[in-house]
């Protein structure tokens, strides 16, 4: 019997140092997003009944199938099959797209937070579609597709104010990119910026406006509960149209001029600069309203937090996650209450520790619940399913990742011990019989 106790033993030691040699971020195996995100943008081609269509996509990495190509390179050939088929089902239109892509560790294999982006071109009669996306990588047809309806019937003398928006950003260079979120505005850039494509009433440009209001909704899971309702002036652009290029791996968008075939109207583009302090999480309705005018256009939108850290989508958990941060007094205060009540404290609570507060985006909580999703799956046990409250998990959580670790494989005890060289300490953690690890030393480093 007890052989059969240390041989169980001995595996679960030879277990363990292995995991923490390969060191896989077991977040892989969950859910963060879809694998692929597309968008459907198009303009008229002047003299004729078709449109131009951008189809911009992007795949998370570990969608695709990577070989090993050199010493620790990764490589895989992606194809898009782009079908364009008609309300009977007739493909009118096919087009490709194909780019080898190369990553330099086998983690990056893995991610499920790094894209490949692409965009194809192509042109097509007006009319009623449903567009079809299909990948393929290595030769593997993936079992992943993605559809985009297109309903168009205009005519070339027909002015078109269309509701679909076009959301971009602008990145480091002052570039418009798009950020390929199916129309939806980015909670985590303060850079956001929506075009419309507009007719106004009458060939004299008036003054636009917009009124943004936050509407309630009953399905998100984590409400802001934020009341916002504001108005502003939305700069029209005279003859102007948006086409796509790609550049160093983004989806660049480009303000073109476009030839106006209208009589006595004037056609172009509505730009809304986004307010950065304005927008949380969550379903908006936008008015669009001219001077001296009673008709108004009327849409929505949403903003979403792509990528949010999945232990802030329950607020019980996220407070508890947050207790190595709080004293007791504020943690009893914030778990009490209903959940409203406690997400409100929460949220405010982070807002005492936002280094940019003029803006509704946290990094640090943020990068917080990043580090507390990491501990989660990357420090569970056989006996401690949560990893975030296991002492690895809290010390990664309150210091990020160490600078060094190393395994200490003693003749009677086993130990890790992580180095810190920002802060100049050193945690030693003991691992136990039953596969856990306890913080056993803190030391000046």
């Amino acid at each position: 019997m007890k052989l059969i106790i240390y041989i169980l033993v001995f595996l679960m030691l030879i277990l363990s140092a292995f995991s923490e040699l390969l060191q896989i971020d077991r977040r892989q195996y969950y859910s963060y997003g879809q694998k692929i995100v597309s968008e459907l943008h198009y303009n008229d081609i002047p003299g004729t009944d078709s449109i131009a269509l951008f189809i911009l996509f992007r795949i998370q990495y570990n969608a695709l199938d990577f070989v090993l190509a050199g010493e620790s390179q990764y490589k895989t050939d992606i194809s898009i099959e782009v079908e364009c088929r008609d309300n009977e089902g007739i493909i009118r239109r096919r087009a490709y797209w194909n780019k080898p892509f190369i990553v330099n560790n086998y983690e990056a294999t893995q991610s499920k937070t790094d894209y490949v982006k692409g965009l194809i071109k192509t042109n097509l009669l007006s009319g009623q579609y449903l567009i079809k996306i299909k990948l393929t990588s290595n030769n593997v047809s993936k079992s992943i597709t993605t559809d985009l309806p297109l309903a168009y019937k205009g005519t070339r003398n027909e002015c078109r104010s269309d509701s679909l928006m076009t959301i971009l950003q602008y990145n480091i260079n002052n570039e418009l990119i798009s950020p390929i979120l199916a129309r939806k505005v980015s909670f985590t850039s303060s850079r956001n910026v929506i075009f419309m494509k507009y007719c106004p009433s009458e060939s004299t440009e008036t003054i636009t406006y917009y009124s943004i209001k936050k509407l309630k909704s009953d399905k998100a899971i984590f409400d802001w509960d934020a009341d916002i309702n504001f108005i502003g002036k939305a700069e029209f652009l005279k003859n102007k149209e948006i086409t796509f290029d790609e550049k160093n791996g983004e989806i660049i968008a480009i303000l073109n001029d476009a030839k106006n075939t209208m009589v006595n109207r004037v056609t172009g583009l509505l730009k809304i600069d986004i307010p950065p302090d304005r927008l949380y999480p969550g379903l908006y309705q936008l008015d669009l309203f001219q001077s001296g005018k009673l008709d108004t256009f009327q849409t929505q939108f949403e903003v979403i937090w792509d990528m949010m850290p999945l232990s802030l989508m329950r607020v019980d958990y996220a407070i508890k996650a947050a207790y190595y941060i709080m004293t007791d007094e504020e943690y009893s205060s914030i778990n009490s209450g209903s959940e409203r009540e406690k997400l409100k404290k929460l949220l405010d609570f982070w807002k005492k520790h936002d280094p940019t507060p003029d803006t509704p985006f946290n990094e640090a909580m943020a990068e917080y619940y990043k580090r507390v999703d990491f501990a989660y799956f990357n420090y569970q046990t056989v006996t401690e399913k949560d990893g975030a409250m296991t002492d690895r998990g809290k010390i990664y959580i309150l210091y990020g990742p160490p600078t060094n670790t190393v395994r200490d494989l003693g003749p009677s005890k086993t130990k890790e011990i992580w180095y810190y060289q920002n802060i100049k300490k050193q945690f030693v953690f003991e691992l136990l019989s039953v596969g856990n690890y306890r913080l056993v030393e803190i030391n000046d480093a």
